[in-house]
């Protein structure tokens, strides 16, 4: 044997799918698949002059259970996997009817079975012909997946190779596997283990060519939540699947479903950092509401007290915060111990969305619930080009929080000599004292801060 020939058999047979990574891999491909399918002839042949059952012949084990004499273990889901159709025809053919239902409805050790492959590898001719010899479209494998949820999930991805050998131009020349499956009775709001439908794997994966498919169907229902009470344009937000989000929102699919953390997709888009995303959202509440109605969108809290506003500013996606502070977003919303969006950005250190917020009208020495400002989360993060600029905004450098401490006493306290250095050169009093008249040089000395003290 060859060493390009052992390398393409060690590939086929010990992967989910391959490519030939030279001309002679593919030559060697070639080969083998020639193999296969002489073997396959001779097997059938065999068993019919020899009155031995093809049924139970090796040939119809599943990969996990046949191994002939150093030749490998064919499969259906081999000859699936490999597009050797004719083969497929001619095996299934020479089962008995009931035998052949028996067979392909079989799951092998990946709890699959042959039309999960079909599916898998977009074989719309092989997807029909398992479906006459009896195939059952809704069959569920490993976590309640049918083959609807693989074809949703792969979509059209390799040549739509017909039975008599030649290859479909393009997916829209032939019926599809996902068209298939519909047609013949596959239920297009199957849900998985996980609650997941068809339609969530498209707008998961992207993939704008299943989820045009399933969107034929009358039956399809976009506001389908899985168990997290995510819909699929909940997904499609989530992944960054912007082609899909603006299928799915043509397809009235609802911007305002929430999941089981009240986020809605404007919640994912804004933390995962889509303008694009976004943007169709807004577009969308916006064209099938008024002004209020976007308003009150952009503004809604998630069960953690968030705002679309609140995560891109913790996130740093600064044109997200453009945006949603152009359309209107509430530059001084609260969440968690009332700390508004300047408070997260000083936190951050992202001096370009302090600016955007303060443009907006942020006010700079706004407090949250321990009284502190956005300039001691700064000192206590060391964001000192934050500290700069929000001292040039004019925030009170001698502004105190609840325990009486000035964001001179913060910063020594944390060691952060950076903040420090800037709070001084901006005349920070350095004999200010806590509520319990402890001073800088005590915090420096307490918390073992030796170069505060310097």
């Amino acid at each position: 044997m060859s060493t390009q020939f052992a390398k393409v058999k060690y590939s086929l047979y010990n992967s989910d799918s391959f490519q030939a990574e030279s001309d002679d891999d593919v030559e060697s491909e070639n080969s083998l698949s020639n193999l296969n399918a002489r073997y396959i002839s001779r097997k059938i042949q065999f068993c019919k002059e020899t009155k031995v059952d093809l049924e139970t012949s090796p040939l119809t084990k599943s990969c996990d259970e046949s191994e002939l004499a150093g030749e490998p273990a064919f499969t259906l889901q081999r000859l699936l996997r490999d597009e050797n159709l004719d083969q497929l025809k001619l095996f299934l053919d020479n089962l008995s009817p009931e035998g052949c239902k028996q067979r392909i409805n079989k799951l092998d050790s990946n709890k699959r079975a042959p039309l999960h492959y079909a599916a898998r590898y977009n074989l719309a001719a092989a997807t029909q012909l398992l479906i006459v010899k009896g195939a059952d479209v809704n069959i569920e494998g490993e976590d309640g997946l049918t083959p609807l949820h693989f074809a949703a999930r792969y979509g059209y991805n390799r040549s739509n190779k017909c039975l008599d050998g030649e290859t479909a131009e393009s997916p829209t020349d032939n019926e599809t596997v996902i068209s298939i499956l519909i047609e013949e009775g596959a239920h297009v709001n199957c849900q998985d283990n996980y609650g997941m439908t068809p339609l969530h794997y498209a707008a998961m994966r992207g993939n704008v060519f299943a989820t045009n498919e399933l969107l034929k169907s009358s039956k399809i229902n976009t506001e389908t939540s899985d168990k997290q009470e995510m819909t699929a344009l909940h997904c499609a937000a989530n992944y960054n699947s912007l082609d899909v989000v603006e299928i799915l929102l043509n397809a009235n699919a609802h911007p305002e479903a929430t999941d089981e953390n009240s986020s809605t997709p404007l919640h994912l888009a804004a933390t995962t950092g889509s303008k694009d995303i976004i943007m169709l959202l807004l577009d969308a509440v916006e064209r099938h509401g008024d002004s209020e109605s976007l308003r009150k969108y952009i503004d809604e809290k998630n069960l953690s007290g968030n705002t679309a506003l609140h995560l891109a500013v913790i996130k740093g996606h600064l044109d997200i915060v453009e945006v949603l502070l152009k359309k209107g977003a509430d530059v001084k919303s609260t969440f968690d111990n009332s700390c508004h969006p300047l408070h997260l950005a000083a936190v951050s250190g992202n001096v370009d969305i302090v600016k955007c917020l303060l443009n907006h009208g942020a006010a700079v020495n706004c407090f949250n619930n321990f009284g502190e400002t956005p300039l001691h989360k700064a000192a206590a993060f060391n964001a000192s080009e934050v500290i700069d600029f929000l001292l040039k905004s004019g925030a009170d450098i001698e502004s105190h929080d609840n325990a009486h401490f000035t964001p001179l006493l913060v910063a020594v306290a944390e060691g952060h000599v950076d903040a420090i250095k800037v709070l001084l050169k901006s005349n920070a009093k350095i004999g200010v004292l806590d509520n319990m008249d402890r001073s800088a040089i005590f915090w420096a000395s307490q918390e073992n801060h030796p170069k505060s003290l310097k």
